[in-house]
């Protein structure tokens, strides 16, 4: 059996986990509170401006920027029985309308948005305005039908379903059971629209404890630790009420941090190079752009035992399993290009896309294999829906004016944060650390709030000194006593 397990890291600012199987990194998510995911956040918000050229509008929903909203997400159009119609049919300047967010401001463009409000509970989404049901393939073909067949009985025109795979085994009054409660939720939430201000949240999707609920609902069994007492509190409550899920959940009380304990931070320090080395010697090259990624592949030191051809259709079917595994690792979307070692045949080219879709099950974002072009790159695209982890992690080089990167002061100032805690028990009244300007005003936060919260955890004060260095750092220089 595949030994999994769910690490994670809760901080005061810095909230971490990452899935290992065999123990190596195959999820990762990092989860800050001031750049927290809006994805799937339902919001009050008000049109600003249609553009009928574009067939879409854009919407104050209390952001910086306004969203991009299409006109197919409309609610209004969705329910309409004449579509033909123009944007301006459907939606005026001004009108308050309620919209879900489908991805975050990525590149300085708007979040978009969506009229068509999801719902969902751990076994059914419900999707006001759309009109098809589907049910989890993880399900027998016999159980799909089955529900498939309720689910249109019961169901109104205009609700769409999906049916997860939480509902397998259970009787048809569950489904009803869930679909009620789901409709008044959503009943609510329209009855909130008329006296709420743009901008008001009506609901908050997503926090740190449900994206782990839905990491261990995915993956069913497995060991999790987690480094912090209420966290792991929270989780074995919710735990001991699943009787689908077999994770055994575990506190995490040493010294060390726990991702250098679990090994996740030397793999994650890998994820922010160019080069990643497979096995034998090949290797590939990530390039992210603003446009596109480009993956190049070569044999490198790999030779093999056989004839050329056998030797580069074994190092490209090896290449294309670890590329989607660093796609959906740094969280790389839109257009992706990958320039394999070229192939003389075209049942070569197939073996590559059919190792590729037996990865393509392990992302939880639209994963679309374009296919081959005539120049031999192979095509595919991501749902963008957030930041890759290289711009979570990374700056453009003031040194090099933006020819290369380096870790950005967040992603110093946190890592301070775990080293320090590596020292909670260590003698001591105080220290002394040397960074930064940007590290220590990231690290102490607005009005020092961060910084008191982090030496009460401590029981330690923190003294910093400013240092001066061509790129965020810092420097733990020594441990004191009042005495």
């Amino acid at each position: 059996m595949l030994e999994k397990k769910l690490i994670v890291h809760n901080g005061i600012r810095e909230k971490r986990f990452g899935l290992l199987k065999q123990n190596k990194l195959e999820a990762f998510e990092n989860w800050l509170d001031e750049n927290q995911s809006i994805v799937g956040n339902i919001y009050v918000g008000r049109v600003e401006k249609v553009v009928p050229g574009m067939d879409a509008a854009f919407v104050n929903f209390g952001k910086e920027k306004n969203g991009f909203l299409h006109k197919e997400q409309l609610l209004s159009f969705r329910l309409a029985s004449d579509q033909s119609k123009p944007i301006t049919s459907f939606l005026h300047q001004g009108e308050k309308i309620m919209v879900q967010a489908i991805s975050d401001e990525i590149d300085g463009k708007g979040a978009k948005l969506t009229g068509i409000i999801e719902l969902s509970t751990e076994r059914l989404v419900y999707m006001y305005g759309h009109t098809h049901c589907s049910v989890s393939k993880k399900m027998s073909e016999e159980e799909q039908r089955r529900w498939i067949d309720t689910a249109s009985k019961i169901r109104s025109p205009h609700e769409g379903l999906l049916i997860r795979t939480g509902m397998s085994g259970m009787e048809e009054q569950g489904l009803i059971k869930e679909l009620d409660q789901l409709r008044k939720e959503y009943n609510q939430l329209s009855s909130r629209l008329q006296n709420a201000k743009v901008g008001d949240v009506l609901q908050k999707k997503n926090d740190f404890p449900d994206r782990l609920k839905d990491a261990l609902l995915k993956e069913k069994t497995g060991a999790i630790w987690v480094d912090d007492i209420d966290l792991y509190q929270l989780l074995k409550n919710w735990l001991d009420q699943q009787e689908s899920l077999d994770w055994s959940i575990h506190y995490y009380r040493e010294k060390e941090n726990i991702f250098h304990h679990f090994n996740i931070e030397a793999q994650l320090e890998k994820l922010q190079k160019r080069i990643v080395w497979l096995d034998h010697g090949a290797y590939i090259i990530i390039e992210e752009t603003e446009a596109l990624a480009v993956i190049d592949v070569n044999t490198g030191k790999f030779t093999g035992k056989q004839d050329k051809e056998v030797t580069i259709k074994q190092t490209n079917i090896m290449a294309a399993k670890e590329i989607m595994r660093q796609i959906r690792l740094r969280n790389i979307s839109g257009i992706i290009l990958v320039d394999f070692i070229n192939m003389k045949t075209k049942q070569n080219q197939q073996a590559i896309l059919h190792a590729m879709k037996e990865e393509q099950h392990q992302d939880d974002r639209h994963v679309h294999l374009v296919g081959f072009t005539e120049l031999g790159l192979l095509q595919l695209t991501r749902k963008r829906q957030n930041p890759p982890l290289s711009k979570q992690l990374m700056i453009n080089c003031e040194t090099c004016n933006g020819h290369g990167s380096v870790e950005s002061p967040q992603t110093i100032a946190f890592k301070l944060e775990r080293e320090l805690r590596q020292f909670q028990h260590h003698d001591g009244d105080f220290v002394t650390i040397e960074a930064t300007k940007d590290v220590i005003s990231l690290y102490e936060g607005e009005n020092i709030i961060y910084k008191q919260e982090l030496e009460k955890h401590l029981r330690k004060a923190v003294h910093f000194k400013v240092l001066d260095a061509g790129k965020p750092t810092y420097v733990i220089r020594e441990f004191g006593s009042w005495k």
